[in-house]
């Protein structure tokens, strides 16, 4: 979308500098006249230090960055280096607990937050407990109030002197003392420091330390101590030995409870399914219940196959309880979607000194069938906006073994956002288009593979089938129809929390045109190469495969990331079956010719908190499409396009490339309808993020890129620039650079991103640097170089 910044600006910079300019004036100006002679408001901390000459550069910075987030309490919200909500708290002060004044002053005013003494001798001691836990024993910590260049204003400068870290010398599990305790529980214990995460030379953290505790303590449940505690196992830390040099010392606790020394065994397991589960009691399944590989179901109303919980459920009679087991069942019972509440409890079998327990679940199911309604309004990355309505209907439980059918069906319209709609030489006008779509989709809670069965004792994972069909008809009015039936047979299956797999061995699409219209052929006989390709039907079939991988990060550290690949891959077995057929039959299936290619992509983003509110997001996207055999290029829906708005945001969606193809900037019709798509493409993004409150943000961002064919050069011509990827690629990104606004309503953010070219590669040689050539006051210039994208959603 582009809109006219000069119109803009006359229209409403008036109103909202007047109304700026007298926000600051009431809050800016009053604010300090306003607070007591005596206070000082708080201006935020510093911490200066001094460290040992052995810490190594890193370590110090480390460490200098954790203690600058640990003073409190934080500042009052400075905006362009003003209080200005403590203003309003001040212009809006009342003695009264209601009315519009004491309204405004609680929702927009802040309350001004002073530096005193007390606060000082608080940091001090949080900083020296900090140090402490660090290993840094008999840390100098001192801090003091120092005024800054406002009036009545000042910080606080916290003088640290960082002494030698202690290292760990050796770590000991003790168990020669616990004469008292069974023999089984003290060989347990001593098996649990071949996992430890302490070795000599680390340096001493008291965190790494207790953490250990907890392993001990989780590593033990896992072999069946179900009462065990984590305050049952002894830390001692000797620090006296010289050197700055720590022995840790971890041992049982000899006065534990007797059922905490006890290992525990399952043994019956009931499953309870009711929507008035508060009433079942334990005793009930003596009436109506069904058995089944350890597993005693009552589900009065018949609802559930008994194999679903024998496959979510990971325990067995006489298994020793294991907490992870407990997480795992959990886990798999809330993803199976069909029960809206899930508990479970542990009882001890009431026999005389018994070590067995019976395990009991509760659960209530869902409304098993549904129907949803939804209108939305919705932006592409293609540079389409529009709107759609969706009805869907859902059976959760559709062969009573958790298996969920979804049918949907859609329709919506699309509305190109910006970008010229009429060929100046055809006066051919570019319509919106409509679309119209139905697909269903039935998902197993199991592998449906032959001469394979998931042992659910010994697995972590409840993995998914799922077997979808779909058609969807996108109608460019008076133009064309464009056609697709697709389907796919996928494996789902995630491992451990961090990695999910989806294997498609076998995915189909056929993608074919009609009701073509005499305006559109007559487009096409004038531009055959780059506009047939539409006409052309399109017969895929092969398999895909995607991973992701998005490792949990603890909140203590200020970067994460997250990849997702993909590998695409048809007509491998086509190929070789043609070998066995006639020459003439060869490239063709039910008289189509089929595509023959391979294509991989992966997708790494990197995110990096620099403060509380303010993020460094990254995204680096590769992808990489070989077309062999019969195909000389990717699928035409397959293939890559750059620009838009989750793409380079300078430019329209399909803006860029192909490599240095140099396009006709009045020719909007072949703009919009032509393929400007390619095989391979790279794209490189980066983002500062500011958070300005919690509802408002804003980004300054960098986006660079392009796409390339692999070896088809006849599309676009070789006179119109180099579309071919080659060594030289890195001289042919496209470049962009902008500032974007973020809305944040809680469900979504609304997105609004202003960008501009910096390095356009469809222009000749020498003439590609555009940023210098900047002129706001030229609305020819604002319109083709002011690319404004709204969207919902961050782009990465």
């Amino acid at each position: 979308m582009i809109i006219d910044l000069h119109k803009l600006f006359n229209k409403y910079a008036t109103k909202t500098c007047l109304l700026f300019a007298m926000g600051v004036i009431i809050s800016s100006c009053n604010v300090y006249e306003k607070l007591p002679d005596n206070q000082k408001l708080y201006a935020g901390a510093e911490v200066k230090m001094v460290a040992d000459s052995t810490l190594s550069k890193a370590t110090v910075e480390i460490i200098q960055s954790q203690l600058e987030t640990l003073p409190r309490p934080s500042t009052n919200t400075y905006i362009f280096g003003y209080p200005l909500q403590v203003g309003l708290y001040y212009a809006f002060q009342t003695d009264k607990q209601k009315g519009l004044k004491y309204k405004i002053q609680q929702k927009w005013g802040q309350k001004p937050i002073f530096l005193t003494p007390n606060i000082i001798n608080q940091n001090n001691d949080i900083l020296d407990d900090f140090l402490e836990k660090e290993g840094f024993f008999k840390p100098s910590v001192s801090g003091t109030i120092q005024p800054t260049k406002k009036i009545k204003e000042a910080k606080a400068v916290y003088n640290v002197i960082l002494p030698k870290r202690y290292a760990l010398d050796s770590v000991a599990y003790e168990s020669d003392s616990l004469t008292t305790l069974p023999e089984h529980l003290i060989t347990d214990f001593k098996k649990t420091q071949g996992k430890s995460i302490l070795k000599p030379n680390q340096p001493y953290r008291f965190d790494n330390i207790q953490t250990e505790q907890l392993r001990i303590d989780r590593q033990l449940r896992e072999e069946g101590y179900y009462y065990f505690r984590s305050d049952l196992v002894n830390i001692e830390a000797d620090t006296t030995i010289g050197k700055q040099r720590a022995n840790i010392y971890y041992s049982l606790d000899e006065n534990m409870p007797v059922r905490s020394q006890k290992q525990y065994l399952i043994n019956d397991i009931y499953v309870f399914s009711s929507r008035n589960i508060e009433e079942m009691q334990a005793d009930s399944v003596d009436f109506d219940a069904d058995y089944f590989r350890g597993v005693i179901l009552a589900d009065s109303s018949k609802e559930f196959k008994q194999e679903i919980f024998t496959s979510a459920i990971a325990f067995r009679p006489g298994n020793a309880y294991s907490t992870e087991k407990n997480d795992v069942t959990m886990q798999r019972l809330i993803n199976l979607d069909n029960f809206q509440l899930v508990k479970n409890r542990f009882e001890v079998v009431n026999r005389l000194d018994s070590s067995l327990l019976n395990v009991y679940y509760y659960l209530s199911p869902k409304q098993k069938k549904s129907v949803r309604a939804e209108l939305n309004a919705l932006t592409r990355s293609s540079g389409f906006a529009g709107s759609q309505v969706s009805l869907s209907w859902l059976n959760r439980n559709a062969f009573r073994g958790a298996e969920k059918l979804t049918i949907s069906a859609n329709a919506g319209f699309d509305v190109q956002l910006g970008g010229g709609s009429k060929d100046t030489e055809s006066e051919l006008q570019v319509r919106n288009n409509y679309r119209l779509a139905l697909n269903g989709e039935l998902t197993f809670p199991r592998f449906i593979m032959p001469f394979f069965k998931l042992d659910p004792e010994s697995s972590r994972i409840l993995p998914k089938t799922t077997i979808s069909a779909g058609y969807e008809s996108i109608i460019q009015r008076n133009f064309y129809n464009l056609n697709s039936i697709n389907g796919s047979f996928n494996y789902v299956w995630r491992q451990g929390g961090a990695h999910e797999h989806v294997f498609s061995p076998v995915a189909a699409t056929f993608v074919q045109a009609s009701n073509i219209s005499e305006d559109f052929l007559f487009a096409v006989f004038e531009d055959p190469i780059r506009l047939l390709p539409i006409l052309n039907n399109q017969f895929i079939l092969g398999g895909t495969y995607s991973y992701t991988y998005t490792p949990i990060i603890p909140p203590s550290k200020k970067y994460s990331y997250a990849f997702y690949g993909n590998l695409d891959f048809a007509g491998n077995l086509l190929g070789v079956l043609d070998k066995l057929r006639p020459e003439d039959k060869r490239g063709f299936l039910f008289n189509n010719a089929y595509s023959q290619y391979i294509r991989a992509d992966g997708d790494f983003r990197y995110y990096y908190n620099l403060s509380k509110n303010l993020k460094l997001a990254n995204r680096v996207f590769a992808g990489f499409g070989i077309p062999y055999g019969n195909s000389l290029s990717l699928p035409f829906t397959r293939q890559y396009f750059s620009g838009g708005s989750n793409s380079i945001r300078a430019f329209r969606a399909r803006g860029v490339g192909p490599g240095t193809y140099i396009r006709d900037p009045n020719d909007g019709f072949q703009s919009f309808f032509g393929s400007f798509t390619g095989d391979v493409k790279l794209e490189f993004n980066t983002e500062l993020r500011q958070k300005i409150n919690e509802y408002v943000g804003m980004a300054l961002f960098v986006d660079a890129g392009n796409i390339w064919n692999y070896k088809d050069v006849s599309t676009y011509g070789e006179e119109n620039g180099d579309v071919l990827f080659g060594k030289d690629f890195y001289k042919q990104l496209a470049v962009g650079a902008g500032v974007g606004l973020r809305l944040d309503v809680s469900f979504f953010v609304l997105r609004a991103d202003l960008a501009t070219p910096v390095i356009n590669p469809g222009r000749i040689k020498g003439e590609r640097f555009v940023l210098d050539e900047i002129n706001l006051r030229d609305p020819s210039w604002r319109q083709n170089n002011l690319i404004l994208n709204i969207a919902v959603g961050y782009p990465f």
